[in-house]
């Protein structure tokens, strides 16, 4: 009997677990998403002052986020999104505009990839 108590304790503290990480990874995700769009937008319209500024406030964020997601997520996704970051960064303080696009809308996916790659579902047990 002490067996499967232990055993029903175990999967629900695994279960537990599972569900706050999920829920972590929703709502940071949709965050830096959100985000992402803003500077999109900002930089869409050539708006390069505060295009640099946010982009300096999401890297804030997200070094709250990555000691977080570190602890849960493969490493090479994190660097991932680091180097993204980083491009994006110097792409917009240099106004370069197509490319600044570009690597936003790749960080963007990147972002977005976490929760799909993390979530529980068919494609990714099989």
């Amino acid at each position: 009997m002490k067996k499967i108590l232990l055993a029903v304790a175990i999967i629900i503290a695994i279960s537990c677990t599972a569900i706050y990480s999920l829920h972590l990874y929703k709502t940071t995700s949709e965050t830096l998403s959100k985000r992402v769009d803003n500077i999109i937008e900002l930089v869409t319209l050539d708006k390069w002052e505060e295009a640099s500024e946010k982009i300096k406030d999401f890297e804030e964020a997200w070094e709250d986020i990555e000691n977080v997601w570190t602890l849960l997520i493969d490493h090479f996704e994190i660097d991932n999104i680091e180097m993204s970051l980083k491009k994006a960064g110097k792409y917009i303080e240099t106004k370069n505009k197509p490319l600044s696009l570009a690597e936003l809308e790749t960080l963007d996916f990147m972002v977005e990839h976490i929760l799909e790659k993390e979530v529980f579902n068919l494609k990714n047990v099989f």
